[in-house]
C-alpha cells in the first residue's frame, strides 16, 4: 500500500513538474460542429433606406417594394411599416416585375432572376419551374421585367438579358419576343417563345401591356427600347406584328377603356397614341422642362383617364435603361390634368426624385370609392400612390394625388453598408455605428433601436469640394467643442470613391448634423489611442490627428506611396505594434471593388505612439496578386490576415526580428466572389470570414494550424440571412453577451447572437497567486521524487 501511495505521489508530482509556466494562454476546447455558436439565427436591425426599384399594390392593398440588389418588403397599413419577405427561397433574389390574377401574384426576379409565383398576397413564394432553362437555371439567362398575367394558368412575360448571368462568362442569347406560359391540367407550366419579326439586341429592355378589347380584339402591346412599340394581334393563331412607334421606348400602358396608349421614350419624352387608319401621335413634356434622359412610365389616373401620372429618370442606377449620351435630364415624377384638344397641361405638378415606376391604389368591388380619392379643380384624382428612390428617397408616398410626397419606409432595411464600427470609448462608448452609402446613423444598444432624427451625411468642404464616401467613425474621449460644429461627438473618415473629389478627409461631426473638415487626404480607417486619431490614407501614408490640440503630421517612413486600406494596433510587452496593408495597384476612378483585390504589401512599424518621429516602418509580406484584406491582433502575439484570394496569413510572433509566415488554405479559394473581412474571437479562438457569394463561414483557428485539419474547415454560418454578399463584419463581446455584425450589400445589418466558448474562468482564491518561475518548479520536482525514492527503498529494507 506505502508503495502505490508513493507511486501516486511521484505521478502527482511528475505532473506538477510538466505544469505551463506562469503566461500560458489556455485554450477553450471547441464544440464538436462550429455553427453551434450561433444562438438562434440573424435578425435585420437596420437602418432603414436604400435603394428601391420595383413597387407594387396587391387586389388587398398590400405594397410591395424591393430592391435591385435583392429583397421584398411587404406593407399592410399603406406604408407605414414595412416587413422583410422572409422567405429562405429568396436569398438575393428581388423582384422587377409582378402582376396579379385570380389572386395569385406573379413576380420576375431581378439578379438571380426567375419566374416567382405567390399564393398568398406575398407572404411566401415559389419558383415557377417553366421547363425552359434559361428561364429556370440560377441565374436566369434572362430578368422577366414585365409580366401580364391574364389567368393563374396563362400568362406573358418579356425580359431583358440578365447582366449576373453575363458577368458569369455565359453567352446569352437576345431575345425580345415575349415568353407565353400555360398550365396545364397536371399542373405543370409550358413556355411558348414568340420571337419578333426583327433581330433581337442585347441590349433590348422589352416591356409589354395588354387589352382584352382593344378596337374589338385581344392586343398586345410590345414596346422595345431598340426597336420601338409594336403591336400584337392574333394572339391565339399566328401572331402579327405591327410596329406602330420607331422610337427606343420604355413603359407602355393601355388605357383600355377608351383604346388610347401611352408610351415613354428614351431621350424623347412621352407620347400619346390614338389608333385609327394610320396611328396619330402627341408628344407629352413635362411643364417647364426641355431637356430628357429617360422617360420611364406615363398612365392615366384610375378616376380620371385625362389624368397623367409620369416618371422620369436621369441615369441607369434608377432604372432598368441606358440614358442617351451626353443627356442632361432630371429624375423627376410628377402628374397633371391634360388637354388632349389644346394638347397643353391644365396642370402639372412634380417633384425631384426617381421616376421609374409608379404604384397607385384604388378602390376594389365593394370598396367605398371615397376613401381612396379626392376632388380637385379637374375633377377626381386616385389619392394613394407610391414611387421607389434611391438612398434616403427608398420609398415615397402622396396622400394628396401628387401634389406632395414624403417618405413611407420604415421598416424596409436595403441599404449597402459601407462599414459597422463599435466606439469602444469616448463619449459616445457602446454605441454601434451604422455607415450606409445613403447616411451614417447611431444605435445605443447594439441595433435594438436607433437615435431618433439623426443620420449624418457628410457632403464636403464646400460646394466645390465634395466628399466621397464615409468609412470609418471614432469619438472624442471628452466634451469637445469647435468652431462650425459646437459640440464635437464624432470623428468620421471620408475617402474614395470617387477619386475625382477633392473634400476628403477626417471631418469632426455633431450628432445635429453639422461638421468641418479638420484633414484633407482621403481617409479609409481611423484607429484610435485615446486622442491620438491614426488615419489610414488611401493616398498613401499615415497621418496622426491629436484631436484635443488640433496639432497633426505623418508617421509614413518606409511607407510606399500605395494607398493603406487597412490598420491595425495591439501593445504587447511595453511597445505599440501597428500592421498597415496597401493596395499597390492601379485605383479605379469610381469603384471601390479593389478594396477585396489584390495586389498588395503588409507593414510593420513601433512606437507610433510615444515616439513617432522615429518610428519606420518596414515591409513584411508582399504579393503581386493578393493583398491583406482585414488583420487581427491578439494580445499574445499572434497575427491572422485573411487574402483577398481566401487564404489566411498567420504567424505566432509578429514581435519577431524575422516574421515567420504561415499561407492557410481555408479550402473556400475560389468558391466567393469577393473575400471581404475576418473577425477572430481569441479567447475561443474561432475565425469569421466574410464574403460575396458564400456569405458568413467560421472555423476554429486551431483545427486550421493543426496538421490533420479536413479540407473543409469552414461551415456557413448563414441561419436566417437573406444575403450572401456581406461587405464587413463585427465582433463585440459585452458583460450580456456575444454578437456578430454583418454589414452587407443592398440589406443593411443583420445581427447574429453567439454562443462563444471562452477561456475557463478560474477560482476565487483567497489572494493572489505567486507567479514561480519554471526552473523553480521542475528543481522542487525533482528533489521531492529522490526523496520519495529514498523512503520506498528504506521501506522495502525494513520490509525484508
Amino acid at each position: 500500500m506505502r508503495a502505490k501511495l508513493a507511486s501516486l505521489l511521484l505521478a502527482s508530482l511528475l505532473a506538477v513538474a510538466l505544469l505551463p509556466a506562469s503566461g500560458t494562454v489556455a485554450r477553450a476546447t471547441l464544440t464538436s460542429v462550429a455553427t453551434d455558436v450561433a444562438k438562434g439565427g440573424w435578425v435585420p436591425i437596420g437602418p432603414d433606406g436604400g435603394d428601391m426599384h420595383f413597387v407594387f399594390i396587391t387586389s388587398k392593398h398590400t405594397i410591395i417594394a424591393s430592391h435591385g440588389l435583392g429583397g421584398a418588403w411587404r406593407s399592410t397599413d399603406m406604408g407605414a411599416w414595412w416587413e422583410l419577405v422572409d422567405d429562405p427561397d429568396l436569398v438575393d433574389v428581388g423582384f422587377c416585375s409582378m402582376d396579379e390574377a385570380g389572386g395569385v401574384l406573379f413576380a420576375g426576379g431581378s439578379g438571380l432572376g426567375g419566374l416567382w409565383v405567390s399564393q398568398d398576397d406575398g407572404i411566401s413564394w415559389d419558383r415557377l419551374e417553366t421547363g425552359l432553362e434559361a428561364l429556370d437555371r440560377t441565374p436566369s439567362d434572362y430578368e422577366v421585367v414585365s409580366i401580364v398575367a391574364l389567368s393563374e394558368d396563362h400568362v406573358f412575360c418579356s425580359v431583358r438579358v440578365n447582366p449576373a448571368a453575363v458577368a458569369l462568362g455565359r453567352h446569352v442569347a437576345p431575345f425580345e419576343g415575349i415568353f407565353e406560359l400555360t398550365r396545364g391540367p397536371s399542373g405543370a407550366w409550358s413556355v411558348v417563345e414568340h420571337e419578333p419579326p426583327f433581330p433581337s439586341d442585347a441590349g433590348a429592355v422589352v416591356m409589354i401591356d395588354y387589352d382584352q378589347d382593344f378596337q374589338g380584339s385581344p392586343t398586345l402591346f410590345v414596346s422595345s427600347s431598340i426597336h420601338g412599340l409594336f403591336t400584337v394581334s392574333d394572339l391565339a393563331g399566328s401572331w402579327s406584328w405591327e410596329q406602330v412607334l420607331n422610337k427606343p421606348t420604355t413603359r407602355v400602358f393601355v388605357d383600355e377603356a377608351n383604346d388610347i396608349v401611352y408610351v415613354g421614350t428614351i431621350g424623347d419624352w412621352f407620347w400619346r397614341g390614338v389608333p385609327g387608319p394610320s396611328w396619330s401621335w402627341d408628344q407629352i413634356v413635362p411643364e417647364g422642362e426641355t431637356d430628357c434622359a429617360i422617360a420611364c412610365f406615363i398612365r392615366t389616373d384610375p378616376y380620371d383617364p385625362d389624368r397623367l401620372w409620369w416618371g422620369t429618370v436621369a441615369s441607369s442606377r434608377g432604372s432598368p435603361w441606358q440614358p442617351p449620351p451626353g443627356s442632361a435630364g432630371k429624375s423627376l415624377r410628377g402628374v397633371g390634368k391634360w388637354d388632349s384638344v389644346g394638347k397643353k397641361w391644365l396642370s402639372c405638378f412634380k417633384a425631384p426624385g426617381w421616376g421609374s415606376i409608379i404604384a397607385i391604389d384604388y378602390h376594389r368591388p365593394g370598396e367605398d370609392p371615397d376613401d381612396y380619392r379626392i376632388s380637385t379643380a379637374h375633377g377626381f384624382a386616385a389619392k394613394y400612390a407610391y414611387v421607389p428612390g434611391g438612398g434616403e428617397t427608398c420609398v415615397f408616398k402622396t396622400e394628396d394625388g401628387g401634389r406632395s410626397w414624403f417618405r413611407s419606409y420604415n421598416g424596409i432595411y436595403a441599404d449597402t453598408m459601407n462599414e459597422v464600427v463599435y466606439l469602444e470609448e469616448g463619449v459616445l462608448e457602446g454605441h454601434l455605428v451604422a455607415i450606409c452609402v445613403s447616411g451614417t446613423q447611431l444605435s445605443p444598444d447594439l441595433g435594438d433601436s436607433w437615435l431618433p432624427d439623426v443620420e449624418i451625411k457628410i457632403f464636403g468642404a464646400s460646394l466645390s469640394e465634395r466628399a466621397g464616401y464615409a468609412w470609418w467613425a471614432a469619438s472624442p474621449p471628452s466634451a469637445i467643442s469647435m468652431s462650425g460644429v459646437g459640440n464635437v461627438e464624432l470623428f468620421m473618415a471620408t475617402g474614395y470613391p470617387p477619386t475625382s473629389f477633392t473634400g476628403n478627409g477626417l471631418y469632426a461631426v455633431s450628432l445635429s448634423g453639422s461638421y468641418t473638415r479638420l484633414t484633407s487626404e482621403p481617409v479609409h480607417k481611423i484607429v484610435q489611442v485615446g486622442w491620438k486619431l491614426f488615419l489610414a490614407l488611401e493616398s498613401g501614408g499615415i497621418r496622426v490627428y491629436e484631436a484635443d490640440t488640433g496639432s497633426t503630421y505623418l508617421v509614413s517612413t518606409g511607407l510606399p506611396m500605395s494607398g493603406i486600406f487597412e490598420l491595425a494596433y495591439k501593445a504587447i510587452g511595453g511597445l505599440d505594434w501597428w500592421f498597415a496593408s496597401t493596395y499597390d495597384g492601379t485605383i479605379p476612378p469610381d469603384s471601390d471593388s479593389y478594396f477585396y483585390r489584390g495586389p498588395g504589401s503588409l507593414y510593420r512599424a513601433t512606437g507610433l505612439i510615444g515616439s513617432a518621429s522615429a518610428a519606420r516602418w518596414e515591409q513584411v509580406y508582399s504579393s503581386t496578386a493578393h493583398r491583406v484584406v482585414s488583420i487581427s491582433l491578439s494580445e499574445d502575439g499572434e497575427l491572422l490576415g485573411l487574402l483577398s484570394d481566401g487564404r489566411l496569413l498567420y504567424t505566432p510572433d509578429f514581435t519577431a526580428e524575422a516574421i515567420s509566415w504561415q499561407l492557410i488554405s481555408t479550402g473556400l479559394e475560389g468558391m466567393a466572389k469577393l473575400f471581404t473581412d475576418l473577425e477572430v474571437d481569441w479567447a475561443s479562438r474561432l475565425i469569421f470570414i466574410s464574403t460575396f457569394g458564400l456569405g458568413i463561414l467560421v472555423a476554429s483557428l486551431d483545427d486550421l494550424l493543426s496538421s490533420g485539419a479536413p479540407a473543409r474547415a469552414f461551415s456557413e454560418l448563414n441561419p436566417g440571412l437573406l444575403t450572401r454578399n456581406v461587405r464587413n463584419i463585427l465582433l463585440v463581446r459585452e458583460e450580456g453577451g456575444a454578437y456578430l455584425f454583418a454589414g452587407t450589400e443592398g440589406y443593411s445589418v443583420w445581427r447574429l447572437e453567439l454562443e462563444l466558448p471562452g477561456v475557463p474562468t478560474p477560482r476565487p482564491s483567497p489572494g493572489p497567486t505567486p507567479s514561480i518561475p519554471v526552473e523553480l518548479l521542475v528543481a522542487c520536482a525533482i528533489a521531492i521524487v529522490v526523496v520519495v525514492a529514498i523512503a520506498i527503498l528504506l521501506a522495502k529494507r525494513r520490509a525484508a
